[in-house]
C-alpha cells in the first residue's frame, strides 16, 4: 500500500509499505517494511503535470498525433487526426483504412518514399499532403515524424504529427 502522512511542518511524505503475515509455531506474525517514496511520488506527479500541459497544447492547437507500426501492427490516431480529415473520432474503421480513403494517392506515394529515405538515411520525415473529407472538401496537412527508438517494442514504429496548412496553401 502507498499512503501519505502529514509532517509537523505542514507538508507531507509518501510511504510505501509491504507486509507479510505468517504462522510460526502456532503464532501469527507480521513483518514488513516501510519506505519513503516522497521523491518518486513528486517526480511522477511532475511528469503527469508535464503530460497534461503537452496534451492541452496539442489539443488547443488542433495538432494530430499519429503512430504507425512499420511491421503491419496497429496504428494510433488522437482525436485531432480524425478531425483533420473531417471524420468522427468514434469512427470504428481502422486508421489504415481511413488513411487510404482520405489521403490523396499521389501524396501517399510521396509519404511512402519519405518513409523509406528516413529509415535508410535518417533524412527528416516531413511533407505536405492533400486529404479528402467525406463531403468532398480538400484540405492540406503538413506531416512530420520520426522512427521511435524504443527497444521494449517488438515492432518498428514511426510517430509524428499532422497540422492543417490549408490557409497557407
Amino acid at each position: 500500500a502507498t499512503f501519505r502522512i502529514a509532517t509537523a511542518h505542514d507538508s507531507e511524505r509518501w510511504v510505501r509499505t509491504w507486509t507479510r503475515r505468517v504462522v510460526r509455531n502456532g503464532h501469527r506474525q507480521s513483518f514488513g517494511m516501510h519506505m519513503d517514496v516522497t521523491e518518486q511520488h513528486r517526480a511522477e506527479a511532475a511528469l503527469q503535470r508535464e503530460r497534461d500541459r503537452y496534451r492541452f497544447a496539442v489539443d488547443a492547437a488542433g495538432v494530430g498525433v499519429w503512430e504507425r507500426s512499420l511491421d503491419g501492427g496497429p496504428r494510433y490516431w488522437n482525436e485531432a487526426m480524425y478531425r483533420l480529415r473531417g471524420l468522427d473520432p468514434s469512427d470504428p474503421r481502422p486508421t489504415n483504412e481511413l488513411s487510404a480513403l482520405s489521403n490523396h494517392p499521389d501524396d501517399q506515394r510521396v509519404m511512402d518514399e519519405q518513409t523509406l529515405r528516413h529509415l535508410a538515411s535518417g533524412e527528416p520525415y516531413g511533407t505536405e499532403l492533400r486529404v479528402r473529407w467525406p463531403d468532398g472538401t480538400q484540405r492540406w496537412l503538413a506531416t512530420r515524424g520520426r522512427l521511435v527508438d524504443d527497444p521494449s517494442r517488438p515492432d518498428r514504429v514511426m510517430a509524428g504529427i499532422n497540422f492543417d496548412i490549408t490557409e497557407r496553401k
